[in-house]
């Protein structure tokens, strides 16, 4: 069954959401997450304490549905300046059961595999050549933490296992970070021979 719920921060003892969730053995789960909210109810809740009630309980979920376009469009939404709440949506548009068709699945991929995405990039092993589809697994097949080997990679020294495919750089060898450290020592002052 589900259930329509609200939330009321105290500092103006203001309704600022409404929503709605299945009712799961008695807990309220959705009413009380702090997950999946908009940037706005965030704000409300780093700002303020709130209070979650119940208004209906043990309905279907079109019954909740319903409600809650109601519930919306009494109090009104504050980003079309017609009320309080922060909701971006006019209700009734609940996720239960959502599955993603494949034209969505396919775009939701693509986005994952951007440039920018460090982990959708194909990787090498410098030493064996193996390749990786992306860092994670190689790090995990060595045994190496990801955000060390992240960093290595991104700054091109010398303690970097792997490299990006179609991003290969020279690892620093022993003798030129030597000779650099060496470079480091004559211009400090302070150097007592300890690194």
């Amino acid at each position: 069954m589900a259930y329509l719920y609200i939330h009321t921060r105290l500092d103006k003892n203001e309704i600022f959401y409404v929503g709605i969730g299945k009712d799961t053995n008695g807990k309220y789960t959705r009413a009380f997450s702090k997950k999946r909210r908009n940037s706005f109810w965030k704000y409300i809740v780093n700002k303020s304490e709130y209070k979650v009630d119940i208004i209906y309980d043990n309905v279907t979920w079109d019954e909740a549905c319903q409600k809650e376009i109601n519930f919306i469009k009494h109090y009104g939404r504050r980003d079309l300046k017609l009320g309080t709440l922060v909701n971006l949506t006019n209700g009734g548009d609940g996720v239960n059961g959502y599955t993603h068709s494949l034209e969505q699945l396919l775009k939701i991929s693509k986005k994952s595999k951007g440039s920018n995405n460090g982990n959708a990039k194909c990787c090498v092993h410098f030493d064996s050549g193996l390749r990786f589809g992306n860092l994670k697994e190689a790090c995990v097949y060595f045994n190496l933490k990801y955000g060390s080997q992240a960093s290595a990679i991104r700054n091109k020294q010398s303690t970097a296992q792997f490299y990006f495919e179609n991003e290969y750089f020279e690892r620093p060898t022993r003798e030129q970070i030597s000779k650099k450290l060496g470079t480091l020592r004559i211009g400090n002052q302070n150097w007592r021979g300890k690194l």
